[in-house]
């Protein structure tokens, strides 16, 4: 069952990925792994209230059973949850806390993860500096292991973030570099769901350049993909 609905989510099937993210739990409500894609599923569809709930449910599932590595995941998705959410002290409360656990486990994967969250947190309150370290110590976590999946599709999200350092430098030569990279990678792995942010963005450097047809292109390519996934936020 968690298989299936792990595929729907994928597919961007969210309802049928709701539909047997509930029935694991009806069977084993300590199942971890499901509760971020039911939460992120919820999300996608637009059903907030639910994603904050299974969110929350992941985080204290995780603590009862003393499971530190889905802890750190839970703190860093329902960090970025209230960061979307414009609740910036909670988001770095969880990011601080994420960041600890996975240093305390020795945890670099989720520890890049965190990091490269907090980065984007630090965007969002223009401060590029710290920004632009945090996502080199995260780029330096991914490079070690790069054939890993999971590194490689990290390693793809932080030269996303790096460019959106640079956009909002006005840099936006290294900007559309950086997106790029991070095109290429998602292309490589087949993550299409990934896509969308990438277009959206090399899109918005076109428009600053007044490159107004390249803009629509890339809008136009972003949309489709939102559309195929029924990513409605």
């Amino acid at each position: 069952l968690f298989s299936k609905a792990q595929a729907e989510y994928r597919k961007g099937n969210n309802q049928s990925a709701v539909i047997l993210g509930e029935q694991v739990i009806s069977k084993d409500q300590d199942f971890l792994a499901v509760y971020p894609i039911l939460a992120s599923a919820y999300e996608r569809i637009g059903q907030k209230d639910k994603a904050l709930k299974y969110y929350f449910d992941y985080v204290l599932k995780s603590e009862k059973s003393k499971n530190k590595k889905h802890l750190t995941q839970a703190y860093i998705k329902l960090g970025w949850f209230y960061q979307l959410e414009g609740q910036y002290a909670k988001a770095q409360e969880l990011y601080d806390k994420a960041i600890k656990l996975s240093r305390e486990l020795k945890d670099k994967l989720n520890e890049g993860v965190a990091l490269r969250k907090l980065a984007v947190w630090h965007i969002d309150k223009k401060n590029f500096e710290q920004a632009l370290d945090l996502l080199t110590k995260s780029v330096y976590i991914n490079l070690e292991h790069p054939r890993n999946f999971e590194n490689a599709k990290n390693l793809a999200c932080d030269y996303f973030d790096i460019g959106l350092v640079f956009a909002n430098k006005n840099d936006y030569a290294a900007a559309k570099d950086f997106y790029e990279k991070s095109r290429k990678i998602f292309e490589q792995l087949k993550l299409e769901n990934e896509l969308s942010d990438c277009y959206f963005n090399l899109g918005e450097i076109c428009l600053f350049e007044k490159e107004y047809q390249k803009a629509s292109d890339y809008y136009f390519r972003g949309l489709k993909i939102d559309q195929n996934q029924n990513n409605k936020v």
